[in-house]
């Protein structure tokens, strides 16, 4: 905050204008430049250092408003007086605070355009995000219910959809609160964000969030939060001294450089810049004249690096990092309209009851989840569910056969690995896009349908291994 105990009064819902000078003479020494007052639109600020200079500031507001014949709304919410600095600063008891006729509200904190402010330290963003979380989570709800039923939105329109009426709500003040969000409630954002690309895809809630971003081409909010950080310290480098923002920005740095106010948002955006390696921007307080997009590029090969560490880390995303991202236009799509797409999903996200996912619930040792259609003792993968399985070799012979009839000439248009049966045949979408569109989704279709076939013979014999019709229970006995 400006000051170790900063007393602000809150005035929300008046049209008007205040000359500064009626309010200096009252006002807080900050960084030995005299502040009293910040207007916004209709949003007040009286800002003050003491109980006194605040009632004399509220005294000429008063007189203010009696020249000019009207009233402010003293209510709780409206008017409201905030004491911001220690607990043992803001305990009280404090003085009674008037405006004209009304006797004011002392609280915590107040909401000034949209956002809760003046707590200082832990869990001072708490009641802008919980609140920020449950209006988002109902946006994310409401658009989720409409582009999805029996006749659902194209994927990439509703991705497109969530980023412009979701995504502001989640993203609100990012720049400001971003900083000093802690893990719990940056967690609780973008479980927001997997749920409802999970509910587009059709998928397991257990499905792995970082497959739904790259699925669906969705950065994570983490990233976007780190790059609002960072825009925003670029503008902050540009203001002049003569703005009040770049005058307090400048003695907040260089507070931070002598390792003080460590709770200040220039604190933490220092530790931002330091992770993009951004370093010289913060030593020299300014930016390249393109830093929009020397920013992104910086957070964006962060969280690509630190998205191939997770990638790496889980076994449920090996066949998503062979195989990329679906890159086809409307190759997800399929997998709301055609049974077979949607266990290609499954089998890419994780999110198949096969022994590899089913034996590490049940805390199997990896080389003992063995394929138990098959019997010959090799691992039970998405890879070898769709690509090696005997038990499937009639149907997966069958579907090289159709698209050999559809390609016509085969070996000179498809990779010989393909034509031999690759996962990436069955399980990609790559292959397709050396096709004209309409041939490309005819292929598609014919290996959709080996894997519902596949599927559907693979059910009643793997219901017999698990435990009371649940497909990811194994009986004691397996």
């Amino acid at each position: 905050m400006l000051s170790p105990l900063l007393y602000a009064l809150f005035i929300n819902g008046l049209a008007l204008e205040i000359k500064k000078e009626r309010a200096e003479p009252f006002g807080v020494d900050v960084f030995g430049r005299q502040v009293g007052i910040l207007l916004y639109a209709d949003d007040i600020v009286l800002i003050a250092d003491s109980p006194e200079q605040l009632q004399n500031m509220l005294a000429c507001t008063e007189l203010y408003a009696r020249q000019w014949q009207f009233r402010f709304n003293t209510k709780p919410g409206k008017s409201d007086v905030v004491i911001c600095g220690t607990e043992a600063q803001c305990a009280g008891p404090f003085p009674e605070f008037r405006l004209g006729e009304g006797v004011l509200n002392v609280s915590k904190q107040y909401k000034y355009l949209g956002v809760e402010m003046g707590l200082i330290g832990r869990g001072s963003w708490s009641a802008y995000l919980d609140r920020a979380i449950g209006k988002a989570q109902f946006a994310a709800n409401q658009l989720a219910y409409s582009v999805t039923g029996r006749s659902p939105l194209q994927m990439s329109t509703s991705v497109h959809l969530f980023k412009a009426l979701v995504r502001p709500v989640l993203e609100y003040g990012a720049a400001i609160w971003g900083p000093m969000c802690c893990d719990g409630r940056l967690n609780k954002l973008e479980s927001l964000q997997e749920q409802f690309g999970r509910r587009l895809l059709r998928l397991h809630p257990s499905a792995a969030g970082e497959y739904v971003r790259c699925e669906l081409g969705l950065e994570s909010v983490a990233e976007r939060v780190s790059l609002a950080v960072l825009r925003f310290y670029g503008r902050l480098t540009g203001m002049p001294d003569s703005r009040l923002a770049g005058f307090v920005f400048r003695q907040r740095c260089a507070q931070v450089d002598r390792n003080e106010a460590k709770l200040s948002w220039c604190w933490h955006a220092r530790q931002k810049l330091q992770e993009a390696e951004w370093s010289l921007a913060w030593r020299e307080r300014a930016v390249p004249e393109n830093w929009k997009a020397e920013a992104k590029s910086a957070v964006r090969i962060l969280f690509q690096r630190q998205s191939e560490e997770v990638m790496h880390s889980m076994s449920t995303l090996e066949l998503l990092r062979r195989l990329g991202p679906a890159s086809t236009p409307g190759w997800l799509d399929s997998a709301v309209r055609h049974p077979g797409a949607a266990v290609r999903l499954k089998l890419r996200s994780g999110g198949a009851p096969i022994m590899q996912m089913v034996g590490a619930r049940h805390q199997i040792p990896r080389d003992q989840r063995t394929c138990k259609i098959c019997g010959t003792g090799a691992v039970e993968t998405a890879e070898h569910f769709a690509a090696e399985c005997p038990a499937y070799a009639a149907e997966r012979a069958e579907c090289l056969r159709r698209l050999d009839e559809l390609l016509g000439e085969p070996c000179q248009l498809l990779p010989e690995a393909l034509v031999e049966g690759d996962v990436a045949l069955f399980l990609g979408d790559g292959w397709l896009q050396r096709f004209p569109p309409q041939l490309a989704q005819q292929l598609d279709a014919t290996v959709c349908n080996f894997l519902k076939m596949a599927w559907k013979a693979r059910k009643p014999i793997w219901q017999d291994f698990c435990c009371d019709g649940n497909e990811w229970q194994l009986k004691p006995s397996s």
